[in-house]
């Protein structure tokens, strides 16, 4: 199977009409600490979201998490490196085009615990968010 991305306008259907699936990535640093970034786009704009992202038509749970660890953090994540930590559901009043309708998703949590030979790639991270900071679990709350 070809895993592709729908075009542009296609994509705007599916986020208007239905439900995206994601995968949302909890990434721990040897202290403890959870890595956030604040969003540069909607939905969750200006706010502070950990690294993660939408899956595509025809990707398997092991494509999709090491694409999207490669994206987001800079590190091809594979099931073994994981826990699933549920399914969690998000909606958001706002969209990535800016019309008026709403973004739904089913995100699948997983935690990652970065080890000595890990170091994330703020770089990447930072496509997608202005800054990036790591934060207590407390600090979070």
């Amino acid at each position: 199977m070809v895993v592709k991305r729908l075009p542009p306008e296609e994509f705007r259907f599916l986020v208007e009409h239905g439900i995206l699936s994601s995968i949302d990535l909890i990434v721990f640093n040897s202290e403890g600490k959870v890595l956030v970034g604040e969003r540069k786009n909607k939905p969750a704009q200006g706010y502070l979201f950990i690294p993660g992202g939408v899956m595509l038509h025809d990707e398997t749970w092991d494509m999709a998490l090491k694409r999207i660890g490669l994206a987001e953090i800079g590190i091809g994540l594979e099931r073994k490196d994981v826990s699933f930590l549920g399914t969690y559901e998000q909606m958001y009043p706002d969209n990535f085009t800016g019309r008026d309708f709403s973004t739904h998703y089913h995100a699948k949590g997983v935690k990652y615990k970065l080890n000595a030979l890990d170091l994330p790639n703020p770089q990447v991270f930072n496509d997608q968010h202005k800054t990036h900071v790591w934060l207590s679990i407390h600090e979070l709350l």
